[in-house]
This record gives C-alpha cells, structure tokens and sequence, in this order.
C-alpha cells in the first residue's frame, strides 16, 4: 500500500451473516469467510493512474482466492456485472423486478444501480 490514507480493508465474514437464507436480503456472499477491499485514497490528480492501478494490481493479485461475489458496499462504478456479482443472480433479477413498476425510468440509480427489469420480464417475477 502507498503512504496514503489507503487502507486494505481485510473483515471476517460469515458467522451470522451465513446463517440467514441467501433470499432473505439481497446480499450475496454470505457463506465466504473474508471480505478483502483496496481502500486507495489520495488527493493529488496527478496520482489518479497510479493509485488506481494500484488498487486493481492488488485485486488482481487476490482474484484466485475470490468467489466472484462482491459487498454491495464496495462497488464503484464498475458495470452492471459488478453490481450484479454484489447482489447475487436471483436477488438481482428480484430486485430489478420489483423496481419495474416503481422506478422504471430509474431515476434512483446514484448508487449501485439495479436496472429495473423489462415489462414482461417484472410480470413474470411477480
């Protein structure tokens, strides 16, 4: 890590989090033993390059230990995958349905956007 405020957030997972079924809250992941997140931070817009390629080198370096999932929290603006990696296959897909009718422009999308689902396809999941 550089001398920074960067931070490698390393958490213990599992524990009581895995003992709540996977459809009970749209958290994937629940059944991985850690939770590993680059925390780069930097003030200089000249570091921009470096501090972010240091932050993916080091998860790249992690990526054969990784389960594919992600923690919602700890997503930036990574693509639609990501965010569905965060909530796991089937909650997303719920999600994304239930947010069809109430939000099918997406006008609450400055987080981790869930896409709301196509018409037929939120018919379908109801």
């Amino acid at each position: 890590m550089p001398a920074s405020p960067s931070q490698l957030f390393i958490a213990a997972w599992g524990g009581e989090i895995a003992r709540v079924a996977r459809d009970s809250s749209p958290v994937a992941g629940r059944d991985t033993r850690y939770v590993v997140h680059p925390l780069m931070m930097w003030d200089d817009p000249a570091a921009d390059a470096r501090m972010t390629g240091l932050g993916r080198a080091l998860r790249d370096d992690v990526q054969p230990y990784a389960t594919g999932e992600a923690y919602g929290n700890f997503i930036g603006d990574e693509g639609d995958a990501r965010v569905r990696a965060g909530f796991g296959a089937a909650n997303h897909d719920r999600l994304a349905a239930l947010k069809a009718p109430w939000d099918p422009g997406s006008l609450f999308h400055a987080n981790q956007n869930v896409r709301p689902a196509p018409a037929q396809e939120a018919r379908r999941a109801a």
